[in-house]
């Protein structure tokens, strides 16, 4: 009968305990992929690196009402891609996510520092978050 306690009480007690943060771990490593799926860090990092510098001219931006990290807000981004190096001039538009203060500017008829991929024209912003 002892025994029996002592073996309910690990399983009532002890196994919650180490469930319950191992559990949240998972969640938060799932989020933080899902976070860098939406942002595209991957992208973002292959042009930091690989990527054609240029600038653009902002024609619009709008909030799409997604959040990343309870900060950064994810803004709808219609940009003219400046003319450089292997790039023609083009319009596209990007989801980036900025903190507000980046957002107030970046504004219709403002130029922004972009990174360009060449041969499928995918585009990042060339500057922090922050």
């Amino acid at each position: 009968m002892t025994v029996l306690l002592i073996v309910l009480t690990v399983l009532i007690v002890v196994v919650p305990l180490v469930a319950v943060p191992v559990g949240a771990f998972a969640i938060m490593k799932l989020q933080r992929q899902v976070i860098d799926k939406v942002t595209n860090v991957a992208l973002e990092q292959r042009l930091q690196r690989e990527g054609v510098a240029t600038t653009a001219q902002v024609l619009d931006a709008a909030d799409t009402g997604g959040r990343v990290d309870a900060i950064y807000l994810l803004v709808r981004l219609r940009l003219q891609v400046a003319a450089a190096d292997g790039v023609e001039e083009f319009l596209t538009d990007i989801v980036a996510a900025l903190s507000p203060v980046r957002v107030a500017q970046i504004v219709p008829g403002a130029t922004v520092k972009v990174r360009v991929d060449p041969l499928s024209r995918e585009v990042v912003l060339d500057q922090p978050r922050t």
